[in-house]
């Protein structure tokens, strides 16, 4: 038997989610540990980021390291021995920031190469969806509500500004994202016919750094080192295939919160 209590709400500096604790009482092994988790004000799943026992033994050892040095101080050990302690104590911080982040992102999937949505990938096609709406709202409320949305599935979202041609910006990782932009047609009583279009689109570096590892596997062939222009030719080809994942990852997720919000679906 398992039981669950949460506690301690922080709210965030940017206001945009709170981090709590979860104490999870396993009566069977007479245990009590405690994980921290952070959750978006938008909604969405909660993600667990650390163990608190975890961060008290890291918290701990800093705190020891730190009293020892203190210690070398106040008993005059000799200025040589007490600047090596310091030199000492400031490389082994400076080494372990680094390897602690790297080991909670590679432990809890906050890679470069992961998904933040999971949803299944679609074509990466050009999409035109329509959806009516018997009630009026403000064509800011439904971008708003729409990006809520978004934000929900685990999207970044960026809105557009007032000289871009599209409304709302999905990235999905360093190669590839999707756009929408929104039109409105008014038909009186409160009606609304609204429109969206739905296109992917892709980092100029993922396809400079393809085209660039094609060139150099071309080059590695016309030298006939054929070991070296297959695999820099594989290497050219998986920026390409990243760009078509992401796209249609932020594809799907995009008529995903799109049919969410209108569950009656287009029109």
């Amino acid at each position: 038997m398992q039981l669950a209590r949460i506690s301690d709400p922080q709210l965030s500096p940017d206001g945009h989610s709170v981090a709590f604790t979860v104490q999870t009482i396993d009566v069977a092994n007479n245990t009590k540990p405690k994980q921290i988790y952070v959750v978006t004000l938008d909604g969405g799943a909660p993600r667990k980021i650390a163990d608190a026992a975890e961060l008290f033994v890291i918290l701990a050892g800093l705190s020891s390291m730190a009293a020892y040095a203190r210690h070398f101080e106040r008993d005059g050990v000799g200025s040589g021995l007490r600047r090596i302690g310091m030199h000492a104590l400031t490389a082994l911080l400076f080494l372990l920031q680094p390897l602690a982040r790297l080991s909670g992102r590679l432990r809890y999937g906050l890679t470069p190469w992961r998904f933040r949505v999971k949803v299944v990938p679609r074509l990466p096609l050009p999409r035109r969806l329509r959806f009516w709406g018997e009630r009026w709202r403000e064509p800011g409320k439904i971008l708003q509500s729409i990006e809520g949305v978004l934000r929900a599935h685990g999207a970044v979202v960026s809105r557009g500004g007032d000289f871009d041609r599209w409304d709302l910006q999905v990235r999905t990782g360093f190669f590839g994202g999707g756009r929408l932009l929104m039109a409105i047609e008014e038909h009186g009583a409160g009606k609304q016919l609204i429109r969206f279009r739905v296109w992917p689109w892709y980092s100029q570096g993922g396809l400079v750094a393809g085209m660039v590892l094609a060139f150099l596997a071309m080059a590695a062939t016309w030298d006939e080192a054929w070991a070296v222009g297959m695999l820099l030719g594989a290497m050219a080809l998986w920026p390409l295939g990243r760009t078509i994942l992401e796209c249609g990852v932020a594809m799907s997720v995009i008529v995903r919160g799109l049919k969410r919000l209108w569950p009656a679906g287009a029109c």
